[in-house]
């Protein structure tokens, strides 16, 4: 685990890495617009391959090696995703892989608080990548194209794999490309309502895109199921209830409303609740 850092403002990363790039956007493009202004200029460059990766991580130095070597095994792996650890508990697992239901919208990881005992230690499939450290290789964006940039936080990755289904693309883990991460600090914290708003209104919109169930009724349902499970949870996090349950009706709101893009202040909206 390298513990070397520096601050992340364009003039302190220019002074301690010289050679690295960097590109300032001038306003915030959320999660998928930020990595996209990255990955066309390295598409542009002729990029083989290219990584995403979180600016709250601390990577293992072989971390960018191993996702090429799991990525290199098949033609039809798109998208090779890191193991992840705890920041705070650098032996305990947030994510070895994952899957998700197209029925509730709920996504599960792997190993999450587990200690790492080898259990994950095979470059294998898996059902949902992490864009928190994610390899996609360029025929996979030729194929399936770059992020969305309607979602702004939340949900790119299963828009991702959904996409990549639907193209003939695996995405598998790299156990031995180790990532820890400091979780959801880009929102205010795990618990946040920001993170439930945008999980709530994102994930309505890319199951509705991508695996809409053609039978009204049950795809009613299947929408009735990812807020009511998103409410749900409200009452196991550590979030106070009222401010939880008050982000989830926004988000499933603005999705009815055909909201996308950054969220709103609430102030603004005050007049058509």
């Amino acid at each position: 685990m390298d513990n070397g850092s520096t601050d992340g403002t364009p003039e302190n990363v220019r002074g301690s890495f010289p050679w690295v790039e960097v590109i300032e956007n001038g306003r915030n493009l959320g999660f998928p617009g930020g990595n996209n202004v990255g990955i066309r200029e390295s598409l542009s460059l002729g990029a083989e391959f290219v990584i995403l990766l979180n600016n709250d991580t601390v990577v293992d130095k072989d971390f960018a090696r191993e996702l090429l070597q799991a990525a290199g095994r098949d033609k039809t792996i798109g998208m090779a995703t890191s193991k992840i650890y705890m920041y705070d508990r650098p032996e305990e697992i947030w994510f070895a892989g994952g899957d998700f239901s197209t029925w509730t919208g709920r996504s599960r990881h792997a190993g999450f608080g587990e200690a790492d005992r080898g259990q994950f230690d095979n470059v294998a499939e898996i059902g949902r990548p992490c864009a928190c450290s994610l390899l996609v290789t360029r025929g996979f964006l030729a194929d399936v194209g770059i992020l969305n940039e309607d979602l702004f936080l939340y949900g790119e990755e299963i828009d991702w794999a959904l996409r990549a289904r639907g193209k003939g693309y695996q995405c598998v883990l790299a156990p031995r490309s180790r990532v820890w991460h400091k979780w959801a600090s880009g929102t205010g914290g795990a618990q946040s309502g920001n993170y439930l708003y945008y999980s709530v209104r994102n994930m309505l919109r890319v199951l509705n895109t991508h695996a809409k169930i053609g039978f009204f009724p049950l795809n009613a349902l299947r929408n009735f199921l990812v807020v009511a499970g998103f409410a749900a949870s409200v009452f196991t996090m550590n979030v106070e209830k009222g401010n939880g349950l008050r982000n989830v009706w926004h988000g499933a709101r603005d999705y009815m409303r055909g909201v996308s893009g950054p969220r709103r202040r609430e102030t603004e909206m005050t007049d058509r609740i």
